[in-house]
């Protein structure tokens, strides 16, 4: 029985991603501190290679948002721009979406 809670409170407090890849170019993964977070459209010419969510489960908001950057980051992308976040509800469990992009094109 102490086993079946340490599972299941362990899958509560563990969030988890999806990463949908929607370019035909394959980058290989980068460390997640490497990809930016952006909040807007970048004015820089880039390359849509995955569209990145999470689930937070019981983790704070920030969580889900640095949970994208590591989605972003499997597909190779040089930065994510955050297209949706909620915040935990009573019925709703903190959650991020976001566009995974590469640069293409010089500065």
């Amino acid at each position: 029985m102490k086993k079946l809670i340490a599972i299941i409170t362990v899958a509560l407090l563990t969030g988890c991603g999806s990463t949908i890849p929607v370019s035909s170019h394959h980058y290989p993964a980068v460390a997640p501190e490497s990809v930016q977070v952006l909040y807007q459209e970048p004015t820089r010419p880039y390359e849509v290679i995955a569209l990145v969510g999470t689930d937070g489960g019981l983790r704070p908001f920030v969580a889900d948002v640095e949970g994208l950057r590591s989605e972003a980051a499997h597909s190779g992308a040089d930065a994510v721009i955050v297209t949706g976040a909620h915040n935990a509800t009573w019925f709703q469990k903190p959650s991020a979406s976001g566009k995974a992009i590469k640069w293409t094109g010089a500065r």
